[in-house]
């Protein structure tokens, strides 16, 4: 069965009514032929966008196969990343992505992390890296579990996203993650450093580490080594910029 026909089938198959059919229709078509989506396509797009949006909006409708759909489009980017073809689309399906993190959504960080970037959710591994760049920021303690057991996978592409993900969060389980990072992995010292210093403010008091581990039993009298973070206060800057005469006068 040629390219051409398959496409053609789909086209055929899409409701015309119905924009996540349409969304479909078009990533498949994008995929198996990238010159298709010419900028007369990519208006296409931006018409069914518009009316996944509209969508979006009727509180009785479940979101989970939009939001599905906008990352098997935004993750096309990701799998021909010479394409420009593809990468205009997937532009917009980040987009829409991105915008809809930036308002109060505690559903869709935590989509992402267990319908996309967990394991168990067998994505494709585009998506994964999407799902993880994505989740960068995402401040949810739902979706640290996924972020930390992503960031220990043996592919060190996925594996380096979720620790760039999880870099600067004030998060107990994060400090802990990015100490055994370091003890693992001591090429890894530069974005252990990166995470905190960007927590710094937030560790005054906080157990980082506790030898035996916590509720473990141990023998009385043995030493239980706790690591508890202190805030220093960087020293106040003492350079001044002073503007003077810089010019120089001669010897006659």
């Amino acid at each position: 069965m040629s390219p051409a026909f398959l496409l053609a089938a789909l086209l055929a198959l899409a409701p015309p009514g119905d924009p996540l059919d349409r969304l479909q229709v078009w990533i498949q078509h994008a995929r198996m032929a990238p010159r298709w989506a010419d900028f007369e396509r990519q208006e296409e797009l931006r018409g069914i966008l518009g009316e996944l949006r509209i969508l979006r909006a009727n509180p009785a409708l479940d979101p989970s196969p939009i939001d599905l759909g906008l990352v098997q489009l935004a993750s096309l980017g990701l799998l021909q990343p010479e394409r420009i073809e593809l990468a205009a689309g997937a532009r917009m399906g980040r987009a829409e992505l991105v915008a809809e993190l930036a308002r109060p959504n505690e559903v869709l960080p935590l989509r992402l992390a267990r319908e996309v970037l967990a394991p168990e959710a067998h994505r494709p591994r585009v998506e994964r890296l999407l799902a993880a760049e994505l989740l960068r920021g995402a401040r949810d303690p739902a979706v640290l579990d996924v972020l930390r057991a992503t960031a220990r996978e043996p592919d060190g592409e996925l594996a380096r996203s979720a620790q760039e993900a999880l870099c600067g969060w004030p998060h107990p389980g994060a400090h802990l993650f990015f100490l055994q990072l370091l003890e693992r992995d001591p090429s890894s010292a530069r974005l252990v450093a990166q995470h905190f210093e960007r927590t710094r403010p937030t560790l005054d008091g906080i157990v980082l580490r506790q030898d035996p581990a916590g509720l473990a039993q141990a023998d009385p009298g043995s030493v239980v080594t706790v690591t508890v973070g202190l805030y220093v206060e960087p020293p106040p800057d003492t350079s001044t910029d002073t503007l003077g005469d810089t010019s120089t006068t001669g010897t006659p």
